[in-house]
């Protein structure tokens, strides 16, 4: 079994494109889930601020789902601006890469290529959520900043192919989320709050836990917000473990 760790921190963003949203913690967070996601013989690649572009990230995953074989773990943490849009009719969600939007569209069938007996977890400190969030105009604290942007229109204005049907995956996909969809994901002093207060947790676990567990006990630990673990495809196989 090899353990594969990709790694997505954006503080800074393209301001041609989306004016001044820039961050100040993310690349903090990426830092830290290096440590807690390291085991012996996990291989990292990580990508920053202008590396993590759109096209770049697509690549590195569709690279993971070609070759990523039974028994493989996927860890892909990513640490930025999310945003939400309709389109006909429909809401959609996506990540905010330097460069772009990342929708959940063009995620959802690369996701598909994963071969059967590989474990895909994907983790998001970020969040969807836009002006009419629950929580969007109470900040914790006077240094804390909302992780979610109304994105450009341009960036918006295209027809999404049609969606994957979820029952077509093959790999067992974890996504574990830092908020429920209509909440605000916080930055509170240069650091996520949801990374911030993972990585507190995981240093007090004597050993590696597994994933379930560890998101029942952050439910418990953490302020502001509400984490999110769903699992599609949910096999037979060992749940991971961080």
């Amino acid at each position: 079994m090899n353990k594969h760790v990709f790694l997505v921190g954006i503080d800074e963003y393209d301001r041609a494109i989306f004016g001044n949203i820039d961050l100040h913690g993310c690349i903090n967070d990426i830092t830290k889930a290096e440590a807690f996601l390291n085991t012996p013989g996990a291989l990292f690649t990580r990508l920053q601020d202008s590396e993590a572009r759109k096209q770049t990230v697509l690549f590195c995953l569709n690279e993971y789902a070609k070759t990523l074989q039974p028994g493989d773990e996927l860890h892909f943490y990513f640490s930025g601006h999310g945003t939400r849009f309709e389109k006909d009719g429909k809401v959609h969600t996506a990540r905010v890469m330097h460069d772009d939007i990342l929708p959940d569209y063009e995620i959802t069938p690369i996701l598909a290529k994963f071969k059967a007996g590989v474990t895909v977890v994907l983790y998001s400190d970020s969040c969807y959520s836009t002006g009419n969030s629950r929580t969007a105009s109470k900040p914790p604290a006077a240094n804390a900043v909302r992780r979610s942007i109304e994105a450009p229109k341009e960036l918006t204005d295209v027809t999404p192919p049609e969606y994957t049907d979820p029952r077509k995956y093959a790999a067992t996909i974890y996504y574990f989320s830092a908020c429920e969809s209509n909440e605000v994901a916080w930055e509170i002093g240069g650091v996520g709050n949801f990374t911030q207060t993972l990585a507190i947790l995981l240093r007090g676990y004597k050993q590696q836990t597994a994933i379930t567990t560890v998101f029942k006990t952050l439910k418990m630990s953490i302020a502001h917000q509400h984490p999110t673990l769903y699992i599609k495809n949910k096999s037979k196989s060992k749940v991971p473990k961080i």
